[in-house]
């Protein structure tokens, strides 16, 4: 007696759709699913490192922008102050 593992996909080509039936012997749909978690794995990996790196970046970008707003400030500031003496000057 032969058991399998019976897999289903969907095919896209173009506009046509396609129900594709693969059919594996048990280990050899073990050691395939087994490769697809480990890549699987992998990218989790990969992902949440580029997700670190991308709030790390994020939280420098608000501080900069933070920096630069608040120069902005004090320059308009420092601006009316100036305006402000050379009109009390006259």
């Amino acid at each position: 007696m032969w058991f399998g593992f019976s897999v289903q996909a969907r095919v896209l080509k173009a506009r046509f759709q396609a129900n594709v039936m693969l059919s594996y012997k048990i280990p050899a749909a073990i050691t395939l699913l087994t490769s697809k978690l480990s890549g699987a794995q992998t990218g989790l990996e990969n992902t949440t490192e580029d997700l670190e790196f991308l709030r790390e970046q994020l939280t420098i970008m608000e501080v900069n922008t933070a920096r630069v707003f608040n120069w902005d400030v004090k320059q308009r500031r420092e601006k009316r102050e100036r305006e402000a003496r050379g009109t009390s000057d006259s």
